[in-house]
Parts: structure tokens; C-alpha cells; sequence
């Protein structure tokens, strides 16, 4: 039986350090993920800028965790969030266009907490 902390996944933040342009996305499997967005992304204009700026022009980075169910929702949020916060975005006019429930932005938000804390916790009793 696979429990809930073994279905994470991460939102992860791909930063062009030349432009400061930046892609958000979602994963399950995080290292293949980055792995195959820096070697040939389907993203045609993020594989464009890597091509242009080469691998050593972009930073990677995990901006947050969640359950893998509500990983589409999660980057939904992260998109928008950035974008609002003046952002130019790889991703184009995906994400972030759709509109959450207030219902909803408290469900993310809670999940979003809960797996933080996890996180933390783990980290502490690691440590």
C-alpha cells in the first residue's frame, strides 16, 4: 500500500540567470523531470533558450511539494502567483489562467502547509 507522503511530488522553478525569465512545472519524478527539461524540453521556447544560453544558464529548484493528486492545482497557483508578481514565464498562456474557489485556495493552501511541515519535521529528526 503506498501511502500519502509516497505519492508526492514538487513544483519546481527553471531560472534563466541571463534573462531572469522563468518556468514553472510539476513533477512526480523530480531528477528525470529537470534532466529532461535542460536535455530537450517539449517546451519549445524553454528548449530554445537552453539551446541559446546553454545548461549552465538555467537554475533549478524545488518551490514546493504536494500530494500528487493536487499537483496540477499547485501549479496552477504557483503560475499565477509569479506572473502576478510581474514574472515573464516560459510556460506562455498556460497555467495560472484558471480561477480557484476560495474553497479551493484554502484546500491547496492547507496541503501545501501540512506537507511543509512534514518536510520539516523529517528534516529535524534527520538532523
Amino acid at each position: 500500500m503506498v501511502t500519502e507522503l509516497e505519492m508526492t511530488g514538487v513544483i519546481y522553478l527553471i531560472t534563466n540567470l541571463v534573462t531572469n525569465v522563468i518556468y514553472i512545472g510539476r513533477s512526480v519524478s523530480w531528477s528525470n523531470r529537470r534532466r529532461s527539461h535542460l536535455d530537450q524540453s517539449s517546451n519549445l521556447t524553454l528548449r530554445q533558450a537552453v539551446h541559446e544560453y546553454g545548461r549552465h544558464g538555467f537554475r533549478c529548484e524545488i518551490i514546493g511539494y504536494g500530494l500528487e493528486k493536487d499537483l496540477p492545482s499547485l501549479e496552477v497557483v504557483a503560475i499565477a502567483r509569479y506572473r502576478k508578481a510581474g514574472y515573464t514565464l516560459y510556460n506562455g498562456n498556460s497555467g495560472g489562467g484558471g480561477i480557484l474557489s476560495m474553497a479551493q485556495r484554502d484546500d491547496i493552501s492547507r496541503k501545501v502547509r501540512k506537507t511543509l511541515r512534514q518536510r520539516r519535521l523529517r528534516s529535524q529528526q534527520a538532523g
